[in-house]
């Protein structure tokens, strides 16, 4: 993603700008929401083809964006068949996101019926994850590491050995390779 090509899409409209870790490579995260926080914009990070992928020396989800999402959709490095992972930076996003992913319920609320006994101030989806689903994305993340490093040295094998470049990390970037999956 060029910054200069965001920077001139923004409007007075604009409330987030999406970035998208193509490929496990990350983009200019810090340039991004520099520009997007200057301007009381909201920054997600699309990190779906980059679980393992570092910026900076960092995992993403522990740089300045305000949310990642990542995929753990059945062909991804880790998974949890179907779903994915969500990172707020902060506390008041975190519990507003859990709220939504049940339709505006508190699942934690010390009530007999927590259908009834309030009412609902967040109309909320439902988004949350089966128990088979997280366990199974439990003992994958167990995993990850080895994973990732796979397929790192399978990127590097096919980058020496078949003359092929599929992506090009950038320096600050450490990729996971999805494109090598």
């Amino acid at each position: 993603i060029d910054i200069d090509s965001i920077e001139s899409q923004i409007t007075e409209k604009t409330r987030g700008i999406v970035m998208v870790h193509l490929g496990g490579n990350a983009c200019d995260i810090d340039a991004i929401n520099k520009l997007a926080h200057a301007r009381g914009i909201r920054t997600v990070e699309d990190a779906a083809h980059a679980f393992g992928t570092k910026y900076k020396g960092r995992h993403l989800g522990n740089n300045t964006s305000d949310f990642v999402v990542y995929s753990l959709q059945a062909i991804k490095h880790v998974t949890s068949v179907d779903g994915g992972i969500l990172v707020c930076s902060n506390s008041e996003d975190f519990e507003r996101a859990k709220l939504l992913r049940w339709y505006g319920l508190d699942r934690n609320a010390k009530t007999e019926d927590l259908r009834c006994e309030k009412d609902l101030l967040e109309a909320g989806y439902k988004m949350h994850m089966n128990d088979v689903n997280a366990t199974i994305g439990l003992e994958s993340l167990k995993y990850a590491d080895d994973i990732i490093t796979r397929h790192r040295q399978h990127a590097k094998y096919y980058d020496e050995h078949l003359n092929v470049e599929v992506v090009r990390e950038t320096n600050d970037c450490e990729s996971a390779y999805w494109l090598y999956t």
